[in-house]
């Protein structure tokens, strides 16, 4: 794994070490509050959210009346 070099940033830049929480890539961010390495990791963080909140009904139930329920949600969502 290549060192991180902090050569390329000014001598008195305020840079912080951080761990994308997405991939896991360690990178330097400008801001303390960064949690992603790029817009690209943010993106797919915010898609894997909210397709784990996009289905608030149990999956192993099949009953006709959670099947019903399931269609009138999605239908909501369209």
């Amino acid at each position: 794994m290549p060192t991180l070099d902090r050569s390329t940033f000014k001598y008195n830049a305020k840079v912080f070490e951080k761990t994308c929480l997405y991939c896991g890539t360690v990178y330097f961010a400008n801001r303390s509050t960064a949690k992603y390495c790029s817009s690209t990791c943010r993106g797919y963080a915010n898609q894997a959210k909210t397709l784990n909140e996009a289905a608030p009904w149990n999956e192993e139930d099949r009953t006709v009346d959670a099947l019903l329920s399931q269609v009138a949600y999605l239908k909501g969502q369209l």
